[in-house]
Parts: structure tokens; C-alpha cells; sequence
């Protein structure tokens, strides 16, 4: 049986350390840019096992805009094909909503968040996410612009996220 730290609590889905173990490691994450059409960011996320929360957790690491690093738990709604990535710090919320990646597919979905384009100024922001997981090379980071080498592979990936694996409401 496992021990009480092999097993999430209820509110994050219950699920055990041994039924999340392959989603375990790292992942290239990109998105629209928020404050430059056209752009891509991409970014490394690491996913592992937290032995003191009892869950999987998430870190991103290598942003080009360091100021806005994200590290979190993940839920994993059970008998849903989904999993969230939720940070919560000084009253703010970021949810990032994706498909589970089976062994060579990405995960997809959403991310709604806050977009900072300058000084003070917030404002609620939503697009479409990936993140495929790294296996030998790490893909282009930063802010990807068109004609960059990974530009055409992230933008197709992204198009690929609706309907399927989320969609804005008309």
C-alpha cells in the first residue's frame, strides 16, 4: 500500500505518486506572447513528485521574462482527460488548463492568467498552450518571432489546440 506522502490529497485529485510517475519531468511550454502579436514564448516547465505536499508539482524555469516565473501544484480531476497547473501567491491565480500527454503527444489547452503590458497595468489574458515534453535537445527558448527555427512547429502546435482541447467562447 502506498505511504500517506505517495498519495495527493482529495483536492488535488486523490491520485498516487506510482499513477503520475510518466508525467514526471521536463517539458518545453509555449504560448502566444501577451504583449507582442506574432511572438511565441517558450519556456521550460519541470514536473515532479513533492514528497512534502503529497503532490505533483510544476516549475518554470529559463523565462525570458524571469520576473513572471510560475511554480505550482498540479490537480488531476479524476476520470477527466485533463490536469491544471494552478499558482496562487499574494491573491492572484494562474490556471493553466491541459490535456494529460500520452508518451508522444503534447499536452494542450489554455492558460488565463494576468498580461502586464507596462507599469501598473494588468489585465485578465487567455491563450493556447502546449507543452511537449523534452527527450534529447532542448528546443528554442525565449520569444520565438516568425522566420525564428522553431517558430512553424510551435505555431502549428498551437493551432492544433482548438476545438479540441479548448476553445474561447463567442
Amino acid at each position: 500500500a502506498p505511504s500517506r506522502s505517495d498519495v495527493a490529497a482529495i483536492n488535488y485529485g486523490g491520485y498516487t505518486r506510482a499513477n503520475v510517475a510518466h508525467l514526471e519531468g521536463r517539458y518545453v511550454c509555449f504560448r502566444p506572447a501577451f504583449t507582442s502579436a506574432g511572438v511565441i514564448s517558450a519556456y521550460l516547465m519541470d514536473l515532479r513528485w513533492d514528497d512534502a505536499a503529497s503532490c505533483l508539482t510544476f516549475e518554470e524555469r529559463d523565462r525570458e521574462d524571469a520576473g513572471h516565473t510560475q511554480r505550482g501544484r498540479v490537480y488531476l480531476p479524476d476520470g477527466r482527460p485533463f490536469m491544471n497547473f494552478v499558482t496562487v501567491g499574494g491573491g492572484g491565480i494562474r490556471l493553466i488548463t491541459v490535456s494529460r500527454p500520452g508518451e508522444r503527444e503534447s499536452a494542450r489547452g489554455l492558460i488565463m492568467t494576468l498580461s502586464n503590458p507596462g507599469g501598473m497595468n494588468f489585465t485578465p489574458a487567455s491563450a493556447p498552450i502546449v507543452l511537449k515534453r523534452v527527450t534529447d535537445k532542448i528546443p528554442q527558448l525565449g520569444f520565438i518571432r516568425p522566420g525564428a527555427p522553431d517558430y512553424d512547429s510551435y505555431r502549428q502546435e498551437l493551432e492544433a489546440v482548438a476545438p479540441a482541447f479548448g476553445f474561447f467562447a463567442s
